[in-house]
């Protein structure tokens, strides 16, 4: 409402506008849209083998978690498969053994027992076997990463009831903070056959970037030659991108480029995504003088899988009753195999020391190891991926509330 006395309303007063906290919504607008994920993957459940060799013996003595277990078949077994069967059979009998991990024996003949943890991210030390035992470890278990506030989340796919504790009927997304090892790199093979002349035209653009690149090859002594030419076109042109207007640095950095010479495989051109997450737009065609078009072949594995712009979920958002992740930590975050409340859609406080301005570009890093995994941007860098304005763009730059460098970034999730 308007003050009478000076006919200010309350909402042009800047300093009605407080800045945030990272993580926090920065407009509680109705139009905002917010979502729930599983944070489940990348996790694993811990595989070992429990081994039995140099003939039964009286008993069997080992340590599972710290615990020690004497173990003395019941019958006389015969031989070490004889051994391992009943071993299965005990194993399972036992409560804390059975919530641990379950025994699993292939048949006759097989002296190797299959131990499979019960928890995802769970590590059971199998220690100490007495003579005639074996332990060993095939699979190491994984637990899911923590995710922090205002971290750009990817989704994986729908919860299922193996790795979803939260979610047993597998109806809500799980997702991960976006980095490299949550994605897989996109590569684009082209099969040129029956080329004996003509041009090749190929064009190629960078999702983010969105200037495509084009060039054209003429047929050059033979197929191979002519995509090695290819190559060296086509890695001149993404270095001459960094410099396009608007289209920022690290094209060349974006996008690998192998012709038959460089990967081994004739007749073929690779075109790459140099990052895991990045997203590339390819195409070839023949333009020959008369008949004798050459036949040309694509395989591509672009998806979810490969893809941050298809894959982009959202961004983790502040929760005041989540605890610190780890025993020491000052800040909080969301736990491995948790809920994560997400911002699909609406501007958020996240971190930020650029001071990005409205409508810059949008950079997602991607490096877990620098630190970056998930943050926001506004200029390329290594492992750092462009997002098309489209899914997220910058609003403008502050102090968070807690004081913290931060900015607001307004996004809109692709899933």
């Amino acid at each position: 409402m308007a003050n009478p006395s000076t006919g200010f309303h309350v909402t042009a007063t800047r300093g009605f506008e407080r800045p945030g906290a990272i993580g926090q919504v920065a407009d509680n607008s109705p139009h905002n849209r917010g979502r729930d994920l599983i944070n489940t993957n990348p996790q694993a459940v811990q595989v070992s083998s429990a081994t039995f060799s140099t003939g039964p013996q009286p008993s069997y003595t080992f340590e599972v978690g710290g615990i020690p277990f004497t173990w003395t078949p019941a019958s006389a077994p015969a031989t070490d498969a004889d051994t391992a069967a009943e071993f299965t059979t005990w194993w399972n009998s036992q409560p804390i053994l059975r919530a641990w991990m379950e025994a699993t024996n292939p048949g006759a003949p097989s002296a190797v027992v299959v131990l499979t943890g019960q928890n995802v991210g769970m590590v059971i030390d199998l220690d100490n076997p007495s003579a005639g035992l074996a332990f060993a470890t095939t699979s190491a278990a994984a637990e899911a990463d923590a995710v922090e506030f205002a971290r750009a989340l990817v989704a994986t796919g729908y919860a299922t009831p193996a790795d979803a504790q939260l979610d047993p009927n597998g109806t809500i997304l799980a997702g991960v903070v976006a980095s490299l090892g949550a994605m897989t790199a996109q590569d684009d093979v082209f099969t040129v056959a029956g080329m004996a002349g003509g041009t090749l035209l190929i064009s190629v653009e960078i999702v983010g970037i969105d200037e495509p690149i084009a060039v054209l090859v003429d047929f050059n002594t033979s197929i191979d030659q002519t995509l090695d030419d290819a190559e060296t076109v086509l890695l001149a042109a993404l270095a001459d991108l960094e410099q396009a207007p608007g289209a920022g640095a690290f094209a060349d950095a974006l996008v690998d480029v192998e012709g038959p010479t460089t990967s081994g495989n004739a007749g073929e051109l690779a075109i790459m995504a140099a990052v895991d997450g990045v997203e590339i737009k390819t195409s070839m065609t023949h333009d020959v003088v008369g008949a004798g078009y050459a036949a040309i072949t694509k395989s591509s594995n672009v998806g979810l899988a490969s893809s941050l712009p298809r894959a982009f979920a959202g961004v983790s958002k502040r929760a005041t009753d989540e605890v610190p992740s780890q025993v020491g930590a000052s800040s909080s975050s969301y736990a491995a195999n948790s809920g994560v409340r997400v911002l699909a859609d609406g501007p958020i406080w996240v971190e930020s020391d650029q001071s990005p301005a409205w409508g810059d570009k949008v950079w997602i890093g991607m490096d877990a190891g620098a630190g970056e995994a998930g943050r926001f941007f506004n200029s390329p860098g290594a492992n750092r991926i462009p997002v098309p304005a489209s899914l997220a763009r910058w609003l403008y730059s502050a102090r968070s509330g807690e004081g913290d460098e931060a900015a607001v970034v307004r996004i809109l999730a692709s899933v």
